[in-house]
């Protein structure tokens, strides 16, 4: 029986992602990229610009999503929303 905890990606720990990343986009053979990521994930919005920069011309679009809830909310508070960020790489 195999044992999934310990096979994580690398891509799912906080202290491994950075480096995981940065070596995807080094070695990615590729004229244009694009990386969907949310305000919820391991890497903050800066960070991935950091690292993305590195590698060519970045540019970010971001649109905000009201999560679902049973119960009707009007305002779209942090604790209601998430923020979907499409970043773009030219390489």
């Amino acid at each position: 029986m195999r044992n999934y905890a310990r096979q994580k990606s690398a891509f799912c720990s906080k202290k491994r992602v950075f480096d995981a990343f940065d070596n995807l986009l080094a070695n990615a053979d590729f004229k244009y990229i694009f990386v969907s990521y949310n305000n919820e994930g391991l890497m903050r919005l800066d960070t991935l610009k950091e690292i993305m920069s590195r590698y060519g011309t970045y540019s970010c679009f971001k649109k905000t999503y009201k999560r679902f809830k049973a119960a009707k909310n009007k305002h779209c508070s942090a604790e209601y929303c998430t923020t979907e960020y499409l970043h773009c790489l030219i390489k």
